[in-house]
Formats: structure tokens, C-alpha cells, sequence
């Protein structure tokens, strides 16, 4: 059987599982089967602010990139012109560095440490060095923020 990965928080000596359809189609799909469940403390794996922070941080970034005239297609070197969004700074800047940087697809698998502050200062400079952009600082407390 192949392995299956849950996250989960334990609040008062029980799991909350993030995506509980997940869990329970799992459960139901191996029903009556012999599992084996192990838990692990994860480590390492961004916080909910730290979520929050970034995507904040992302539409911030699109802001600053809409107001001095930097369309996507001037920053990625197309053709016709869009304005930044939340979305396409995540997908087409953030994303793209975070592949080229961790190997990672998913901003859920980064490193809550190091991964998240590498990623930002890359870009940053590559902003700072092709455009002259100076990139918004990195929120550290998402709720008071916009």
C-alpha cells in the first residue's frame, strides 16, 4: 500500500486534520483493510501566519510593481501588457524562484526557517538589480497588516 501523508495540529490531545474530506475519503477507500498509522512531529513546515505573511506579501509586491509600471510582460519579457495580481506574482515570480531555488512545488512544503527568506531574497535582488524595484519588507504579523 502506498504511503499517505496527513497534516495535522494536536489542540488538547486530539488531531485536527487541515483537510478532513481527505482523511475521510481515505478512511473509507481502505476500509476494512490493516493499517499501519504512524505520527510524526513535523517540523520545519510554515506556520499560518507564515502563510498569511506571504500571500500578503504577494499582493503587496503586485502593488509596487503596478505603481512603477512594471507589467508582467516587462518583468517576464512578453509582449502584452497585464497588471500584477496576488496570483500572478505567486505563480509567475515567487513560484518560479521557489522551483529554481528548493525543487519544491508547493509553498505548504517550505521550510518555515530558511526557505521562505531565501526565496524572498533572491527575488528581491533580481527586482532590485533588472528593475529597480525595491520589494515591500516581508510582513511579520499578517492580521495587522492591510
Amino acid at each position: 500500500m502506498a504511503k499517505q501523508l496527513f497534516y495535522a495540529k494536536s489542540e488538547k490531545g486530539l488531531l485536527t486534520f487541515s483537510n478532513k474530506r481527505e482523511v475521510m475519503d481515505w478512511l473509507l477507500e481502505n476500509d476494512n483493510k490493516s493499517l499501519l498509522v504512524s505520527i510524526e512531529r513535523a517540523t520545519g513546515v510554515r506556520s499560518f501566519d507564515q502563510n498569511s505573511a506571504l500571500h500578503l506579501w504577494f499582493d503587496q509586491l503586485a502593488e509596487v510593481l503596478n505603481a512603477s509600471g512594471f507589467s508582467v510582460q516587462k518583468v517576464l519579457s512578453r509582449k502584452m501588457d497585464m497588471d500584477w495580481n496576488k496570483e500572478s506574482v505567486k505563480e509567475l515570480l515567487w513560484r518560479s524562484a521557489q522551483i529554481a531555488i528548493t525543487q519544491k512545488t508547493s509553498t505548504t512544503e517550505l521550510d518555515k526557517v530558511n526557505e521562505i527568506d531565501l526565496i524572498y531574497d533572491h527575488l528581491c535582488r533580481h527586482l532590485g538589480e533588472k528593475f529597480g524595484i525595491e520589494c515591500p519588507s516581508f510582513p511579520n504579523d499578517p492580521t495587522k497588516l492591510k
